[in-house]
C-alpha cells in the first residue's frame, strides 16, 4: 500500500512500529492518536507468520508491504508432527464476561485483539464514569462482571477514583490497574485504590491472560468489601 503523504523521515523508520510511538511530537498533537495501529497491524502479520516493513520518502509518501504466509493444510507430511498452536488454554476466560475500561480506541482494539479466541464476553467503557454506570447496571441485573481491566489514566473519572467508588460499592470483582507509568509507588498507589493487580503499558500478552488466569481461579479468596 502506498500514499503521497509527507512521509516518514529514515531516522525515525525504526521507531514507527513501536507501541505509543509516533514520528515526532508535533505530529502527535496535530494528527492525535496513542500511535498503536501500526503496532497492532504488525503483531496481527506476524501472528499470521508474515511481517510489515515500510519505504518512505519525506514529502513523497510511503510505501507499506503486508507478507503473509499461506495458511498449510492439516494434513502433514510423512514423519511431521503437526504443528501445536502458539495460544494459551482458552477454558480460563471462556464464558467470562470482563469489562475494559479505556479511553484511547487503539487501547481498546488490541486489548480486544489479546482476548481474542478466549472465549470471553467483552465489553467496554470509555471513562471511569462509564465504568461505574456498566458495573451498576448488570449488579442491578443480577449478574457481574468477572473481571474489569481499568486504565488509570482517564478524563472524566479516573481509575483510581472509579476503583475506589467500585469497592465502596461492595463489588469484590477483580481489578487489574492498566498504566503507562512505570514509577516507584505506582503499583502500590493502584493497590491502594482498590486494584487486585497491576500491568503496565505495553501490555504483554502472555503476562496479561496469565494475571487474568490467576485471578479467576476458583479457590481465589474473595476480597472483603469496604
Amino acid at each position: 500500500m502506498s500514499d503521497t503523504g509527507i512521509g516518514v523521515g529514515h531516522e525515525y523508520l525504526d521507531s514507527i512500529f513501536d507501541p505509543f510511538k509516533q514520528a515526532e511530537d508535533d505530529l502527535t498533537r496535530k494528527f492525535g492518536g496513542a500511535g498503536l495501529g501500526l503496532t497492532i497491524a504488525r503483531d496481527l502479520a506476524r501472528a499470521l507468520g508474515g511481517d510489515i516493513t515500510v519505504r518512505s520518502n519525506p514529502g513523497k509518501g510511503s510505501t507499506f508491504t503486508l507478507t503473509i504466509v499461506p495458511a498449510l493444510s492439516e494434513e502433514t507430511l510423512p514423519g511431521e508432527e503437526p504443528a501445536k498452536a502458539d495460544t494459551p488454554d482458552p477454558d480460563p476466560l471462556r464464558d467470562r464476561r470482563i469489562l475494559i475500561v479505556d479511553d484511547a480506541k487503539d487501547n481498546r482494539v488490541l486489548l480486544q485483539h489479546i482476548f481474542k479466541n478466549t472465549g470471553a464476553r467483552i465489553d467496554f467503557a470509555h471513562d471511569g464514569q462509564e465504568a461505574l454506570q456498566a458495573v451498576r447496571d448488570i449488579e442491578s441485573g443480577g449478574g457481574h462482571f468477572d473481571l474489569i481491566l481499568m486504565d488509570m489514566q482517564m478524563p472524566v473519572l479516573d481509575g483510581y477514583t472509579a476503583t475506589a467508588t467500585i469497592r465502596e460499592m461492595g463489588v469484590n470483582t477483580p481489578i487489574i490497574a492498566l498504566t503507562a507509568h512505570a514509577l516507584d509507588g505506582d503499583r502500590e498507589h493502584c493497590l491502594t485504590a482498590g486494584c487486585d493487580e497491576y500491568i503496565s503499558k505495553p501490555v504483554n500478552r502472555a503476562q496479561l491472560l496469565d494475571i487474568c488466569n490467576r485471578l479467576l481461579q476458583p479457590q481465589r479468596p474473595q476480597r472483603q468489601a469496604a
